[in-house]
């Protein structure tokens, strides 16, 4: 499954590398090249996420949506699922190709249109949620939702808690990452605000937690 996320990453004949490098020149308008302090800008973050997005997909260890996605095939789930903080939209397409129906949602406008460019580009049909305008997710709706790094800078993690937590589904599960939330202390408020909206937390591996609705 590790190779379907970096398949994701190619367009048409293009290996992953080459189409990544693509999605950058063509959107962006710029010398196909990874970021660098004159291009770190907010408007070309996706970049940025681009670069982090083929780290996770050439490395060894299996990213961590393909543990999430492992995790749910191996238990019969399928269904609607919604990756929070999607970034360019990699995830999406992962779960897509697994026969999901997948939805992206991103606080960033600019990250946004980039992942809806880069998926618009390979035929990936996917609903798209600006967080930035809609402050509140459909409810009840997800059977899983993927949420790696999402939670690691929210300010009112008890809000944001209550939201993630309305828009599952019943016995629905959110993903998230252990190795992102950096300290005890951090680790410690995240799981208390899930449990208090009325998650229960499993355990997938040492690096990926996850917690169902009721």
């Amino acid at each position: 499954m590790q190779r379907d996320f970096l398949a994701g990453l190619a367009l048409e004949e293009l290996s992953p590398y080459a189409g990544a490098m693509n999605d950058v020149e063509t959107f962006y308008g710029t010398p196909p090249t990874w970021s660098s302090r004159e291009h770190d800008r907010p408007i070309e973050r996706g970049r940025l996420l681009l670069q982090y997005a083929y780290q996770q997909a050439t490395a060894t260890a299996p990213a961590e949506p393909v543990i999430a996605l492992d995790w749910l095939e191996n238990r019969g789930v399928g269904g609607r699922h919604l990756d929070l903080g999607s970034g360019v939209g990699l995830t999406t397409q992962l779960f897509v190709h697994r026969g999901w129906r997948s939805s992206l949602a991103e606080v960033s406008a600019p990250v946004l249109d980039f992942a809806r460019f880069r998926l618009g580009r390979r035929d990936v049909d996917a609903d798209m949620i600006d967080l930035s305008v809609d402050k509140e997710l459909p409810r009840n709706r997800f059977e899983a939702i993927t949420a790696f790094g999402a939670l690691t800078h929210v300010g009112d993690v008890d809000s944001a808690a209550q939201v993630v937590c309305r828009a599952l589904a019943p016995r629905g599960v959110l993903f998230l990452e252990r190795s992102r939330l950096s300290t005890p202390d951090q680790r410690h408020r995240v799981g208390l605000a899930l449990r208090r909206s009325g998650l229960r937390p499993l355990r997938v591996t040492p690096h990926v937690t996850a917690y169902r609705a009721t």
